[in-house]
């Protein structure tokens, strides 16, 4: 699905959700589309993290969901309206290792007042937090991370922020 976001000629691209490698080829098989279609019309698409300091930049925000033996690792068994210790563990494994991810990402499209996480916090609802937990309970609970933006490889960024989570619930962070 697709809707108009705030800056000009912005719009959020959502994509169901599948395994990363899966998700990965989505993303660049739609950014070929993208960009041959624009080149068709004169135009060009771009998905530069921040092309205009004065609007929104343009951010590849990821849901991870945890499967293991059919069960969403994020959901807390003895309460599904709270999250599992793996969850937390996988929260704290993102923020340990975000300075390093924050080296394939652009710092740019990172600055207060654009929607853009600039606080090394994880939250329920908070736009400027690195982390978001959305509200879906159940086998749709999962993890946002904020950071990673549209220029990004996702293939890359994928496998650094898996790496990252499932070292925070081996690390127990």
């Amino acid at each position: 699905s697709s809707h108009h976001e705030i800056a000009p000629g912005q719009h959020e691209i959502d994509f169901e959700y599948s395994e990363a490698m899966e998700t990965a080829d989505k993303v660049m098989t739609f950014k070929t589309a993208v960009r041959t279609i624009a080149k068709r019309h004169g135009l060009h698409a771009t998905f530069m993290p921040k092309p205009r300091a004065e609007v929104n930049g343009s951010g590849m925000h990821i849901h991870f969901f945890l499967f293991k033996d059919g069960r969403n690792v994020f959901v807390n068994p003895g309460n599904p309206q709270e999250l599992s210790e793996e969850a937390y563990y996988f929260v704290g494994g993102l923020l340990a290792h975000s300075k390093e991810m924050a080296l394939i990402n652009s710092y740019k499209r990172l600055v207060p007042g654009y929607e853009a996480p600039t606080e090394l916090t994880w939250t329920k609802n908070n736009q400027n937090s690195l982390v978001r937990i959305p509200g879906s309970r159940g086998m749709e609970t999962r993890i946002e991370l904020r950071s990673p933006d549209a220029a990004a490889n996702p293939y890359l960024v994928f496998a650094v922020c898996l790496a990252a989570g499932l070292d925070g619930i081996h690390k127990k962070i």
